[in-house]
């Protein structure tokens, strides 16, 4: 961005239906349509026009805001300067690591006569505020 925009980030789940836990983004299913597992993406270590910034999630599209860290298809994600009360403020550039934590399902739920693939995809979406 040429000039401070203020923006959110939220994902799409590309595998929705398969994820284990409810609010994480799915890892495919075993050729029996078992869900094989899920991913969490959180954001560490953010920095946004040079300056270290916490990141606040939303979970009502933008009313209200709170401090987290979690990318996720059911929240929006925001840049928060770390000094004032949770609320978006735009920014030039931004900066993070994405964490993944994930989980496969238990393998006495499944059936791994063969080798299955983790099979995960995430899109990530800008979101302007």
């Amino acid at each position: 961005c040429e000039g401070s925009t203020l923006f959110a980030l939220t994902t799409l789940d590309n595998r929705g239906g398969t994820a284990v836990i409810p609010n994480h983004h799915g890892l495919g299913t075993t050729p029996n349509d078992e869900n094989l597992g899920s991913v969490a993406l959180v954001l560490s270590n953010p920095v946004a026009d040079t300056l270290a910034v916490r990141t606040i999630v939303s979970l009502d599209g933008g009313t209200q805001w709170a401090a987290g860290s979690h990318l996720s298809h059911l929240s929006l994600l925001a840049i928060a300067s770390m000094d004032d009360p949770p609320r978006p403020i735009a920014v030039t550039t931004f900066d993070a690591d994405i964490v993944f934590y994930t989980r496969i399902a238990r393998a006495d739920s499944l059936t791994l006569n063969d080798e299955v693939p983790v099979d995960g995809h995430v899109t990530v979406t800008m979101r302007y505020l």
